[in-house]
């Protein structure tokens, strides 16, 4: 194993702890939604979508707060600890203040993840080889937390209610946040504070900054709980909202220097092709779930398999890939052949499309169902996907950003998959059934649904092929070590 740069173990914890409660909330918000608040297929997709597209949408400004105010340390622990309390709120039970908790992770999160992300890429020199390296394994203690949460929440939510599988993951947040508190001293300086912008100083209006960092908290999370208790009228708001970020980023780019400039274009391009990827993989959670639910024989030894379980798969294949992925990589750097994130993109998008179309091609079996086998290719596929584009990417923008706006271009990148999020709540309509369809209507429904979703993604994939060449330009021009496009 490719051995990592001090501090990256603990960071290892801290993720794999803090997305186990990350994504119990992921998992378990439709089925929660449907079983527990009333809500119809659609609208329970509808909230999982502006929730997923709003829990990424608050990244861009968790960025630029740590690049200028916090730092990434201070803003790490301060995401983990709103995080903690949000779990904590769903685990009463009661709506409103699961609203509330809602909310609170969306806010959370818009601190923790630029954070924590920039924070490894601080660890790096600017040619280190190990960097995509350490990006993968670091991935694969997310998919660990990830993949306890596929397991344990659906089980714990069935045999000692919602709120207990809540009350877990806010446990695990809490513990991600003792780690890093504890041991956070082995990162010295890097993703301290900027000296020149305190957080008791006085920037605007004769107020200290942390008093308008509170005040600016609180807004958020008001304001995302009205969006999520008005989920059909959100999705304007945050395509808006988008929409002035990404051109916010682009005025930024075209004021920074030739090589900059060009880096930044170049992660500009692949941000919009991740919205596409992140609307057709987001579907894991939402159609692919209520498709295992209602159209896959769950039953194996006379026990009934809970429909979140099957999602580990995604985990358990990430944790088993990524390590090999990463030694690869590795390897592949030392000979100077390593393809450039652009191509990773490109068959990343090609692999997702073949999983679909893989999972809509599955035929029925006795009863209607189809067998659970068709799970573990359609996984196979999608989970190498994963690998060759969230991993990267993150390493793309710690490479690329220039250090004043790392923080920034990584919540950008996590803006991709609020957009991309949104989109998959819209696309998820193409796959809701009526109540009273049969198990052979529901299975013929979402597996067109799922055939759609498949096109994209290969659509998608030979567009971003064909952009290679514009893409090995832009890179020619930059001073990268990687191969190019």
């Amino acid at each position: 194993m490719t051995p990592q740069p001090k501090g990256f173990l603990l960071l290892f914890v801290v993720e794999l702890c803090e997305r186990y409660g990350f994504y119990t909330a992921v998992f378990l918000l439709v089925p929660y939604a449907v079983g527990r608040i009333g809500f119809s297929e659609v609208e329970a997709s509808l909230l999982y979508g502006t929730y997923t597209a709003l829990i990424y949408s608050t990244t861009f400004a968790g960025g630029i707060i740590a690049d200028r105010l916090l730092g990434f340390r201070t803003a790490t622990l301060i995401g983990l600890a709103i995080m903690a309390g949000g779990s904590l709120l769903l685990a009463t039970g009661l709506k409103a203040a699961a609203f509330v908790g809602l909310a609170a992770l969306l806010v959370g999160n818009g601190y923790y993840k630029p954070s924590v992300s920039s924070l490894l890429g601080l660890l790096y020199e600017k040619d280190d080889p190990r960097r995509d390296s350490g990006y993968t394994l670091l991935y694969m203690g997310i998919n660990i937390g990830a993949g306890g949460a596929a397991l344990c929440a659906g089980l714990l939510s069935r045999d000692f209610g919602y709120h207990t599988a809540f009350l877990v993951a806010g446990l695990g947040k809490l513990l991600a946040f003792a780690a890093l508190l504890t041991g956070g001293h082995v990162f010295r300086i890097v993703g301290a504070a900027p000296a020149n912008r305190p957080l008791m100083r006085a920037d605007f209006a004769g107020l200290q900054n942390i008093l308008w960092l509170a005040v600016g908290t609180i807004a958020v999370v008001v304001l995302s709980y009205l969006l999520l208790f008005h989920a059909f009228a959100a999705g304007e708001i945050i395509a808006v909202v988008c929409a002035a970020v990404f051109g916010f980023f682009l005025f930024t780019v075209l004021r920074l220097d030739a090589e900059s400039r060009q880096r930044a274009l170049v992660m500009l391009m692949l941000f919009t092709f991740g919205v596409v990827f992140w609307a057709v993989y987001n579907q894991d959670a939402d159609t692919i779930l209520l498709f295992i639910a209602q159209g896959v024989d769950r039953t194996v030894m006379g026990f009934e398999i809970p429909s979140s379980s099957f999602l580990s798969l995604n985990s358990l294949i990430v944790i088993i890939g990524a390590p090999l992925m990463s030694i690869l990589w590795f390897r592949l750097a030392g000979r100077d052949i390593t393809p450039s994130e652009s191509v990773r993109f490109a068959v990343g998008l090609l692999l997702l499309g073949a999983a679909y179309c893989t999972l809509a091609s599955a035929p029925a079996g006795a009863g209607g169902l189809v067998s659970p086998l068709w799970l573990i290719v359609f996984f196979l596929l999608f989970s190498v996907a994963e690998l060759l584009v969230e991993p990267i990417g993150l390493s793309m923008v710690s490479r690329l950003a220039t250090r004043e706006l790392m923080g920034f271009a990584m919540g950008m990148w996590f803006m991709t998959h609020a957009l991309g999020n949104y989109g998959s709540g819209l696309l998820a309509k193409l796959a809701a059934v009526p109540e009273d369809t049969g198990p052979a209507g529901k299975v013929t429904t979402s597996q067109a649904a799922f055939l759609d979703y498949g096109l994209l993604a290969l659509g998608t994939g030979l567009l971003l092929i064909a952009l290679l060449p514009v893409i090995a330009r832009w890179r020619n021009a930059t001073d990268d070590t990687e191969g190019d496009a």
